[in-house]
């Protein structure tokens, strides 16, 4: 998956690596362009995280783009 393609909004699903588990669905939020010296990342929020680190925790995550390429995919509705 490119994830140049992506729009806000698109529900993903982590297929291989750490913390895969087909029934958890990711959404899509934005990219956060990469800098000299750093890497592009991609934000997504998921309800199984929201609360986990206190009342006002949203359940945001971030992984490299190259990872959401290699390790994700969209799910259809």
């Amino acid at each position: 998956m490119r994830p140049s393609t992506l729009r806000p909004g698109d529900p993903l699903r982590r297929l291989s690596g750490v913390g895969a588990n087909p029934s958890r669905v990711y959404t899509f939020l934005r990219i956060e362009p990469g800098q000299p010296g750093r890497r592009a990342d991609a934000v997504l929020q998921c309800e199984d995280y929201r609360g986990l680190n206190g009342a006002d925790d949203a359940g945001l995550c971030t992984v490299s783009a190259g990872e959401l390429a290699r390790h994700f995919e969209r799910v259809s509705p």
